[in-house]
């Protein structure tokens, strides 16, 4: 009798804390939207027409306290309202409030409750998917106090390095046709973020022999989860080219932070958030492709995007071959891709999609496997070796040290034991670059690998980690132009 009052007790509690606090979320978001924005600067145009100042500015605080209660209130009553005609059975006792759901006959919706929902539990899948990674990080030697003069002399270390002798002597020569595609489709995946209307974008891609189609320059996360793309013709090559832009706002984002791996059919998994961006292209475009392919044996068609939208035109490539699209019709370029995919998935997508990454770039190498090895190389670095012939220690940095150190000079984690290897229970999503990738280093020459390769599964930690992503740059372009 009494576990059952407490069982309905903690229930009824937190649907009452679910529901405040989605009143809550709702009343903010409510007043960032067109309609609240409107009726808090009309309030205020008023006020300042026919008051002082003063008075204007409290105007102000009190349409938008109102403004936030009103919708807050609204939700509140839609919220008891389906609780009524849908109650709740007894043993419903949720883990946290991210397990409820919120009103649906919501006209007024957000979708800032869900887009919140789905990062709590995908970190939280996360954490439970890789235990290995928070056993590293556990450690004494990842410690606040530890982690400042170990990543830096890391760093410092790392930096010395020349991976290009290792890779050359690890990998073929990419063909020249190869080559030639990634020269050739690198501008208009920089066109997705350059332009941001028909007229502009129609100019540049005149320019380059293709028509405009249609574009969608503003994604969609909820409940579409649509990217920003544009569609284009080239007459005179029979070629269909969707472009699909990649991290470029707030929506996008939120997309790349739906890390964890959603099923792929029966094949494998897949980036949560670039497979739902994928299945809508495929919704809006599988039909049309596959009429345009039937109409003719020399019709093909062009995916391509960049770091997020390379990861989308790879899925939707293989979303497409899934339904019947023979892969002699299809091409698909996908520069500096996130690993987003199983390694079977990867693998199927070989003949099809040409991966570019250059030299270090951070984002390709964003996945469980290559950071267990970076935490394992960090765990293993002795950097206080480092520190006795440094002479130029920053002085912030050798406070750090002088921390770290014991009273007799003897380091404070010294006697604990460090792992000797990385942990073997890797969780089933880890995900690689898909298809063939063309590795580019600045001055070497462009070399072919896959996303298993030792060179993507490894992060290395330099000062070019994060511009290396970019495909504009003059290092770049330089690399991937260049003749040896």
């Amino acid at each position: 009798m009494l576990g059952s009052f407490v069982r309905s007790l903690t229930r009824k509690a937190t649907h009452l804390i679910a529901g405040v606090v989605y009143a809550g979320i709702e009343g903010f978001a409510f007043l960032l939207s067109p309609y609240g924005l409107s009726t808090v600067i009309g309030s205020e145009i008023i006020a300042f027409s026919i008051q002082s100042p003063a008075r204007a500015r409290n105007v102000a605080v009190s349409s938008t306290l109102l403004v936030i209660a009103a919708r807050a209130l609204h939700v509140a009553y839609l919220s008891i309202r389906c609780s009524k005609k849908q109650p709740s059975v007894d043993n419903d006792v949720l883990e946290s409030i991210w397990d409820w759901n919120p009103p649906g006959d919501d006209a007024l919706s957000s979708n800032t409750w869900t887009i919140l929902k789905e990062l709590v539990l995908t970190m939280r899948s996360l954490r439970a998917a890789y235990p290995e990674v928070e056993e590293y990080l556990s450690r004494p030697e990842f410690a606040a106090m530890e982690m400042a003069p170990r990543l830096y002399y890391y760093y410092k270390k790392e930096e010395k390095l020349n991976r290009a002798p290792l890779a050359a002597k690890e990998m073929q020569e990419a063909s020249k046709e190869d080559v030639a595609a990634l020269q050739q489709y690198r501008d208009f995946a920089c066109f997705a973020y350059d332009y941001t209307n028909d007229d502009a974008l129609s100019k540049a891609l005149e320019d380059k022999g293709y028509s405009l189609i249609g574009a969608k320059y503003k994604p969609e996360l909820m409940p579409s989860g649509s990217p920003a793309f544009f569609l284009a013709a080239n007459n005179a090559d029979r070629e269909l080219m969707l472009c699909i832009r990649g991290t470029f706002s707030a929506e996008d984002v939120f997309t790349d932070l739906f890390a964890n791996g959603a099923s792929f059919g029966e094949e494998g998994t897949a980036h949560t958030g670039m497979l739902r961006a994928s299945e809508y292209c495929a919704k809006r475009f599988s039909t049309l492709f596959q009429n345009f392919v039937s109409d003719s044996a020399h019709n093909s068609i062009v995916l391509l995007g960049h770091s997020l939208g390379a990861g989308v035109a790879a899925l939707l490539c293989l979303k497409l071959m899934d339904q019947g699209i023979d892969s002699s019709r299809l091409r698909c370029y996908a520069y500096e891709p996130p690993a987003c995919m199983a390694e079977n998935l990867a693998k199927k997508l070989g003949s099809v999609t040409l991966s570019l990454v250059h030299n270090d770039d951070i984002v390709p190498r964003l996945a469980v496997t290559p950071f267990l090895n970076l935490l394992k190389d960090l765990s293993d670095f002795d950097w206080r070796l480092e520190t006795k012939d440094d002479e130029n220690m920053p002085v912030l940095l050798r406070m750090f040290t002088s921390l770290v150190q014991a009273p007799d000079g003897n380091t404070a984690s010294e006697d604990v034991q460090k792992p000797v290897q990385k942990q073997q229970n890797v969780s089933d999503y880890d995900p690689v670059v898909p298809g063939r990738v063309v590795y580019l280093s600045p001055g070497g020459t462009p070399l072919v690998i896959d996303g298993t390769s030792p060179i993507l599964r490894n992060t290395r930690l330099s000062s070019s980690m994060v511009m290396d992503h970019f495909i504009d740059t003059e290092t770049f372009t330089n690399a991937l132009f260049s003749k040896p």
